[in-house]
């Protein structure tokens, strides 16, 4: 597979590995970025991939939606129609029938959160931030990342989370159940490889049933319900008009 816009692919071994790279608008995470993911999630099942590991070289892993493409939308709807599209092709990852790594080397906030809930291991380095920002810019989960994150996260400490929209450290990551591992920067990639390689080597056909089946739940239609009432509200508007 070629490299993309905003990633770059390699194949080692038969696990591919993914760099996200949106430097240009800040590592932000838009529906031009859930396309490429759509076509690297095509690629893995077509090839026979064995393994997905994903990570960034930016200072930001990711910042969030693409709120300057928002500010640009004409009305209510073109926002949840896109907002539906990059929660359904996360909601795809999520399934891929393949063992998924995200290393989480530099700052994660608001739909990055959403998009790590996607992977089924998430390490980070001591000195990534996290931050579940949704409150910020007036909205709440819209990419399906609650709902994955209910299987990491207790209900409590989830929704305090959202409400407190407060940055913590990968330590405080790691102790909610977030993430899985917190390696320094120079372990990090070697120690997911490591991972994807010993679940290469394990049976494949319980992983895949396990994973695409009735065991991995559908998103929640209230968690959208939700998120699509907060949509364009005054002050989502508000914030959106700074990137106009």
């Amino acid at each position: 597979m070629k490299s993309l816009k905003y990633f770059r692919i390699e194949v080692r071994e038969k696990i591919l590995i993914a760099y996200f790279d949106n430097s240009a608008q800040a590592n932000c995470f838009g529906i031009a970025c859930a396309k490429e993911l759509q076509k690297i999630i095509k690629h893995v099942k077509k090839d026979k991939i064995e393994g997905l590991l994903l990570t960034s070289e930016q200072r930001v892993f990711c910042s969030g939606g693409n709120l300057s493409d928002y500010a640009k939308l004409k009305n209510k709807a073109q926002g949840i129609k896109i907002n539906k599209e990059i929660s359904k092709i996360l909601n795809e990852f999520n399934k891929i029938p393949v063992p998924t790594v995200c290393l989480v080397t530099g700052d994660c906030l608001g739909g990055g959160i959403e998009w790590i809930s996607a992977f089924d291991t998430v390490y980070a380095t001591p000195s990534a931030l996290f931050g579940m920002w949704q409150r910020r810019i007036g909205l709440s989960w819209g990419w399906g990342g609650g709902h994955r994150l209910k299987l990491r996260v207790s209900k409590k400490n989830l929704m305090n989370l959202l409400l407190d929209a407060n940055n913590f450290s990968s330590y405080k990551a790691q102790e909610l159940g977030l993430i899985d591992a917190i390696y320094t920067s120079e372990l990090i990639f070697e120690k997911g490889l490591e991972f994807l390689k010993k679940q290469r080597d394990l049976p494949k056909i319980p992983f895949t049933k396990i994973k695409t089946g009735n065991l991995a739940e559908n998103i929640s239609k209230g968690e959208q319900q939700i998120f699509q009432s907060l949509w364009m509200n005054p002050e989502h508007q508000r914030l959106l008009r700074r990137f106009r």
